[in-house]
């Protein structure tokens, strides 16, 4: 005589629902790669592209920007960013074109005793290039430390000092503020927003962001 956990086992309307819970599967896969971000570690692994407003003294302009990074470790990863912007002085009736180019490394780690919290710092080399008013092409260094915490599950927001060592006339010696937050809308994308204010340079930026 079967057992009952035989007899089940065995008929036809268990056999039904194993079909249809096999069928089953391809949307549920689907649902889980479209659902929200849920909270993990902070990525360091993106590309990020959109609008920015940049604020040189008496002259500001829109434009736009992209930026990339990439963690290769535990620890370390790089970072690339390009913006553009074309001002227009409230002194002059022409135009300028304000382009920036970033590029370095950086290490991160976990802040001891805080939960989902990073800390990280950053050397990178800058080349701006600025025609129209002044015509000009400075370089030079700088070094940013600052702190990411991811606030609720889909959202992340983050401070930032930074400090430019370098030959670049119009940031030289000068120290700033960066401020940034991002929201995950899935696993893959979501929305970025950051400011930065150093003396007479300030800029905001909106974009979209593509997460690996």
């Amino acid at each position: 005589m079967h057992q009952p956990a035989e007899r089940f086992k065995n008929s036809p309307a268990n056999l039904r629902s194993l079909v249809r819970g096999a069928a089953s599967w391809p949307v549920l896969l689907l649902l889980v790669a479209l659902q929200p971000a849920q909270a993990a570690n902070i990525s360091y692994r993106y590309f990020d592209a959109g609008y920015s407003h940049t604020d040189i003294g008496p002259a500001d302009g829109n434009g736009g920007y992209i930026v990339g990074s990439w963690r290769f470790d535990d620890h370390w990863f790089v970072l690339g960013h390009y913006s553009e912007n074309n001002l227009r002085s409230s002194d002059a009736p022409s135009r300028a074109d304000f382009e920036a180019i970033r590029g370095g490394v950086g290490y991160r780690d976990a802040v001891p005793g805080w939960l989902r919290t990073d800390w990280y710092a950053l050397a990178t080399y800058n080349e701006i290039n600025l025609s129209e008013f002044e015509d000009e092409s400075e370089s030079g260094e700088d070094f940013e430390f600052g702190i990411r915490h991811r606030w609720r599950p889909q959202i992340i927001v983050e401070v930032a000092a930074r400090y430019f060592n370098s030959d670049i006339d119009l940031l030289a010696g000068k120290t700033g503020v960066k401020f940034g937050a991002q929201w995950e809308i899935t696993r893959l994308i979501g929305v970025s927003f950051g400011y930065e204010d150093i003396d007479r340079f300030s800029e905001w930026r909106i974009g979209l962001r593509k997460y690996w």
